[in-house]
């Protein structure tokens, strides 16, 4: 198994690392560990990330009201 770590530098953006990784290869299994988890953020990755069949994130520090609502488990 393969991890990656990414960070927000530059050009080195989080969305632009999901989107290419989903563009040109088969995720089977997508686990994220991220401090804060927005809602925004969730609906900017959704279209990539629904590709896995099988989505973890674990939330370290908060997530918003409208992520807690969502028809999935989200850790923290």
């Amino acid at each position: 198994m393969s991890i990656k770590k990414f960070t927000n530098e530059a050009e080195n953006t989080l969305i632009n690392k999901i989107e290419g990784i989903f563009k040109h290869k088969n995720i089977h299994f997508f686990d994220a560990l991220v401090g804060y988890f927005r809602a925004s953020g969730y609906f900017r990755i959704r279209k990539f990330i629904e590709k896995a069949s099988e989505i973890r994130i674990l939330v370290g520090i908060n997530i918003d009201n409208l992520i807690k609502e969502l028809p999935f488990k989200v850790g923290g």
